[in-house]
């Protein structure tokens, strides 16, 4: 099965694990399997702290909140590319080959996405 994200087509994340400390808050997507985030608790938290429940994150969507994530690694076998977040260094998201590669396999060397509660 192949899922594609796009402006009508988000994917949909839900908080799995609230971060301990600085780290990132872990969400699960519920439209592919095994594709876990780990979103910067400034991505992801309100303004007083709580955690947002869901996140929809959006592809190729031009809005204020946009980040733009260059492939860092390929991946060797069937995992994800890792792709880094040119706003914040320490957001990366091993994106499923499904998201991360063109009909003919190449590897896309950025991805936009948009992030949405």
């Amino acid at each position: 099965m192949t899922i594609t994200m796009t402006k009508s087509n988000p994917l949909t994340f839900t908080l799995d694990q609230k971060a301990k400390k600085s780290g990132g808050d872990k969400y699960i997507c519920k439209d592919y399997v095994n594709f876990t985030v780990y979103f910067p608790q400034k991505t992801s938290r309100s303004e007083t702290g709580e955690c947002f429940q869901t996140l929809k994150m959006y592809l190729d969507i031009k809005t204020n909140n946009v980040f733009t994530f260059d492939l860092d690694k390929k991946s060797k076998k069937d995992g994800g590319d890792k792709f880094i977040c040119k706003n914040d260094e320490k957001f990366s998201i091993y994106f499923p080959q499904s998201l991360s590669r063109s009909e003919n396999g190449d590897c896309y060397k950025s991805l936009q996405i948009s992030i949405a509660v």
